[in-house]
């Protein structure tokens, strides 16, 4: 089960990234609202982190914010290539809170926190869009019905929800070491 769960968190994290990246890229209105491409785009990070301990429950800590770090920098250095205060405040704030999810894990004495809260984290990130994207397509003005246009939204839902519901098993199944 260990590793089922750890893949799926890890395909996830994949899937959900590539879309938070393309959201954060996406041109939008703005406003109040320009913090929810960057969460779509950290969560699966910690995602990832969730999944890789998963693999590895004793992997070092300090190895995995310093992946986090380097994915951000990486992003920074090859999309982004400007100074930018948005990005650079939620880079370093998802540093900060990596190191304390993989803090709170080491208190409880369990690896599946982790996951937990970034499926969490997925889940309130991503829901907003989805309903929006629910609604539009069955309530078009004007009617319309475009089938294929709602199966990537099952599926990246179906990815999400399997995470979600694996890491809260792992999570209350768990025995404290």
């Amino acid at each position: 089960m260990r590793r089922l769960a750890g893949t799926i968190y890890i395909v996830t994290a994949l899937v959900t990234g590539y879309w938070g990246l393309v959201a954060m890229f996406t041109p939008s209105g703005g406003g109040g609202m320009f913090w929810w491409p960057l969460t779509m785009f950290g969560a699966p990070i910690l995602l990832l982190v969730g999944g890789i301990l998963t693999f590895f429950p004793q992997a070092k800590k300090g190895w995995l914010v310093g992946l986090v770090g380097a994915i951000l920098f990486a992003t920074w250095a090859t999309l982004i290539r400007d100074f930018s205060l948005t990005y650079w405040i939620f880079a370093v704030g998802l540093v900060f809170v990596t190191l304390g999810v993989l803090v709170l894990a080491s208190a409880l004495t369990r690896t599946e926190v982790v996951a937990l809260i970034a499926t969490l984290a997925l889940t309130a990130s991503w829901l907003p869009g989805s309903v929006n994207a629910a609604r539009a397509y069955f309530f078009p003005n004007p009617p319309s019905v475009n089938p294929p246009v709602m199966f990537p939204l099952l599926a990246f839902w179906a990815l999400i929800i399997t995470a979600s519901v694996l890491s809260g098993i792992a999570f209350f199944r768990s025995s404290r070491a």
